[in-house]
């Protein structure tokens, strides 16, 4: 059985991505934003609800 694989586009797939991996969180919103490096010092993912939330 070929096993497709997960589409970035999902919600569930998307916030794995990007949660867990800050190098990759942080170029995409350099990409995405134009924002050159030097215009924030950290990254923090704040999450208010959690999957189990989800109905």
């Amino acid at each position: 059985m070929d096993k497709k694989p997960l589409s970035p586009k999902n919600d569930f797939v998307f916030h794995k991505i990007f949660s867990e991996n800050m190098t990759a969180l942080s170029g995409f919103l350099q990409a995405v934003l134009d924002l050159p490096p030097e215009e924030y010092q950290r990254l923090e993912v704040i999450n208010p609800r959690s999957l189990s939330d989800r109905g």
